[in-house]
């Protein structure tokens, strides 16, 4: 088998090691590497593919069709937010002109509930397919995307492990959040270094997908990139909110998120509120 020992982190630029390698989709043998400094796991397999190139490889391995639990987690993610709404852990209508983008939202199902459900302005970005559920306010290109900024909420959903070049993703998310105040909601799953082998799921092999698995400390380089003030591991490990406040936020409002926080996590554990699992 031939691989490297050693290669550069696609988050950090720190030094990362060789761990397994995968035979993955359409019989292409991916090497996975753990950073020494962030704890990122990541594989470059489709790093050299252009946009066309990597257009036609996510139309042929079909993800959404392997993948039973999707639906689901998309309905928990809308029911997600709205909790974090009530729970002023994001605080939307104390914003004036409260803008959302849905970066790399599939279907467009959370899309158009939020829009439904707490009347935001939300605008939709998905680069492969049409967002059959979201069509209003579609945004088909990065360029547009930068267009219409600033977002005061960008959300993720099951996007950052498909990122090849996450820290240039993340700049240039960083470029269009508002200044002042902002929210990035994110899900993926948590790589555990020393506890995720080459058995894991998450991995997603039968798709080759997933290039980018995010330890605790790859989530704190995360923050640090986008310049967010907080980080809050919400709900269950799979869950992340990131978030800006003004520099004069009072020392309540700190309080009451932790607050909140913590109450939103016992509803997880005592099933009162879904899980968002992987």
């Amino acid at each position: 088998m031939n691989y490297q020992k050693t290669s550069i982190c696609k988050l950090c630029k720190g030094k990362t090691n060789y761990l397994f390698s995968l035979e993955i989709a359409q019989s292409i043998n991916a090497d996975y590497y753990e950073c020494e400094v962030c704890k990122t796991l990541q594989s470059y397999h489709l790093d050299d593919m252009s946009s066309n190139e990597l257009k036609n490889f996510y139309e042929s391995t079909d993800s959404l069709g392997l993948d039973n639990g999707a639906a689901w987690r998309q309905y928990c993610i809308v029911n997600r937010l709205q909790t974090l709404v009530r729970l002023k852990l994001i605080r939307s209508f104390s914003l004036e002109g409260f803008k959302v983008l849905d970066f790399g939202a599939g279907s467009g199902f959370v899309s158009s509930s939020l829009k439904f459900k707490l009347g935001w302005d939300v605008y939709t970005y998905e680069p492969y397919i049409k967002p059959y559920f979201s069509t209003v306010k579609f945004l088909k290109n990065i360029d547009e995307v930068i267009a219409n900024k600033p977002y005061n909420l960008i959300i993720e959903s099951e996007v950052f492990e498909h990122l090849n070049k996450p820290a240039d993703t993340l700049n240039m998310m960083r470029d269009i959040l508002h200044k002042d105040w902002f929210y990035v909601f994110v899900t993926t799953g948590l790589y555990i270094p020393g506890k995720r082998d080459k058995s894991w799921a998450y991995l997603a092999p039968m798709t080759g997908q997933h290039t980018t698995f995010y330890s605790t400390e790859s989530m704190k380089k995360v923050g640090e990139i986008l310049g967010s003030s907080r980080i809050y591991q919400i709900g269950a490990e799979y869950e992340w909110l990131f978030a800006k406040y003004p520099s004069k936020m009072p020392l309540l409002h700190d309080i009451t998120n932790i607050f909140s926080l913590k109450f939103l996590q016992m509803q997880v554990k005592w099933g009162f509120l879904p899980k968002i699992e992987e």
